[in-house]
Parts: structure tokens; sequence; C-alpha cells
């Protein structure tokens, strides 16, 4: 969301109130403004180029209309779009289509297959009933309540893509320390059947959505166990480095690992890439991740070599 920029002129192009989105815009206030606005008096909408007031260039689309001051006599309104602002809102309304359109698709595929698999079981379970057979009919209630099990679990993980953004909490000093500690306690039992080794170095302190990140931590330790190796001890490492600007976290395993051709896909909605009998997800908890991620203004990555491991990254904001 922006403001529009406001600038009132008297005829003769002196400015005589300009509104905070132009000083927020442009840099100048009313009285440090340079612009000559008499040259541009009889333009009606037109694209433009301005320079701030640190130099940088400014492309806007100004409208200009006629007003009646105060003192009756005639003033001009001058309204300033930033096109910058403008094209980022398109390629957010783009990006927002495209993801739709893949919501759209994964869900009318993923969801209608466990109702698929549902009405096949009832359908048997009632030819069963007619037919006075019921050795298979607990088997088939059984694969009607896996299914409806999983349809929820979707609906579930739908429903906490849905809120990334929409129910976030507001960004504050977290001990990202005690962020890993909570993630860990929700996965003890796994942790535990695993017998993972998890060692965590320190972790800085950072302003962020503590909950969101919990989430992000959470899940990408509970994938590690999900796909650690049969072949060795299953070893979750949790590290950070830094830049200048930011933090890099990192959540390396020795498990399976994944292919490289598949490194991208992994993170969209729906996507898994192992047999549901090995891994019971959903294929949205890194879908999750991203929007996590992508809410914070960073960026997330995967590394990872067949039969050695993965190593998934994310940034944060110093």
């Amino acid at each position: 969301n922006y403001s529009e920029a406001i600038v009132i002129t008297q005829t003769d192009g002196t400015g005589i109130y300009v509104n905070r989105a132009f000083t927020k815009l442009t840099g100048y206030n009313l009285l440090n403004s340079p612009f000559n606005w008499l040259g541009i008096s009889e333009i009606i909408e037109s694209e433009i180029k301005l320079t701030k007031i640190d130099k940088s260039p400014l492309e806007i689309k100004i409208s200009v209309s006629k007003i009646i001051l105060t003192d009756q006599t005639q003033g001009r309104v001058y309204t300033l779009i930033d096109q910058s602002a403008n094209l980022l809102l398109s390629r957010k309304l783009e990006a927002s289509n495209e993801e739709f359109e893949q919501f759209a698709y994964a869900v009318s595929h993923d969801l209608q297959e466990p109702v698929r698999m549902i009405t096949s079981y009832v359908q048997l379970v009632q030819k069963n009933i007619e037919k006075g057979n019921t050795e298979t009919t607990n088997e088939f209630m059984s694969f009607i309540l896996q299914n409806s099990i999983r349809i929820q679990n979707l609906i579930n993980d739908l429903l906490q893509l849905s809120r990334v953004n929409r129910k976030g909490n507001i960004f504050v000093e977290t001990d990202l320390n005690e962020v890993v500690k909570i993630a860990l306690s929700h996965l003890t039992n796994q942790i535990k059947n695993c017998k993972a080794n998890v060692p965590v170095a320190p972790l800085p302190i950072i302003r962020c959505d503590s909950t969101q990140i919990v989430h992000l931590f959470q899940t990408l330790i509970d994938n590690a166990l999900k796909f650690r190796s049969a072949e060795r001890n299953t070893e979750i490492q949790i590290l950070s480095t830094e830049t200048e600007q930011e933090y890099i976290f990192s959540v390396k395993d020795n498990g399976i690992g994944i292919e490289k051709k598949f490194w991208d896909r992994i993170f969209i909605i729906f996507q898994q890439l192992n047999s549901r009998s090995r891994n019971e997800g959903t294929g949205v908890g890194l879908a999750v991740c991203k929007k996590i991620v992508e809410r914070h203004n960073a960026s997330i990555w995967l590394e990872s070599e067949i039969d050695k491991g993965s190593t998934f990254y994310f940034t944060l904001k110093k």
C-alpha cells in the first residue's frame, strides 16, 4: 500500500502545501522543494522524471487539476504516483495470481484423490453389506478413516499456509536460542524415537515473528527426521553465520538427500518427492516455510547430495 503525493500551488507555481507522502517520496518538504510546478501546470496527466533529495531518479505519473483556494484565487493540485510502486504492486499481483492458479490446481488434484478413495471404499462396503460379506469390511473402513484423516490434515495445512500473511504477529526482539528450544520440545518424541542427535550452535537475537520462526525451524527439523537414513545414526546440525546485512541459518542433516532437479520444486505446495508409505506429510510444510521467510523479506534454499544429506538455508535481516 502507498499514498498519493499531493502538492498544491498558486497559479504562479508557488507551492503552498505538500503532504507527508510527498516528503516521503521525494525527501523534500514545502520550503526546500526545487521543482518548477509552473512548468508543468498545463499538463493534465503524464509521466515525468524527477530527482529525489538523495539524487536518485524518480519516475512518477502526475496529474493536474484546478481548484479555488481559500482566498478565492485559482490554484492547482498536483497528484504524484510513484511508478516503481505501481510496478511493484503489479508484480505482486502477478505473483499472487500465479500462486492462486498453482494453489487451485494443487487443491483440485490433491483433495480429489482421497475423496475418490473414500467414495470407492464406501461403494465396496455397501456391496459387502448387500451380499452379507463382512470379512473385508473392517479393512475397507480403515482405508476410509485413513483418507478422511488425510483430508483433514490437508485442510489444516492449507489453513496454516493461508494464515502466514493474514494472521502473522508483529516483529519483536527474539532470542532464536529460545525459539529453537521450543521447536525441539515440540519434536521430543520424534527425536527420541529416531535416537537423533541435534546440536545447536549459539544463535542471535533478531526482530521477527517468533511464532512463525518456531514453525519454520520445527518443520525443517521434522523433515530431517522423516527423511533420515537407515544406514547411520541421525545427526541434525543447526548453525548460523552472518553478513553485514543478514544472518544465514542452516539446518543440516545426514539423511537420504534430494536430487538437484527437485531443489526448487519442494517449496511448491503439495509437492512430495517420496511415497506416502514413508512420509505421511501433506506436501504443504515447505511451502509454508517459504511463505514465512518471504514475509520476513528473506530467502530460503536447499543444497543436497544423495545418500549424504541435505542442508536447508534461510536468511533473516539484522
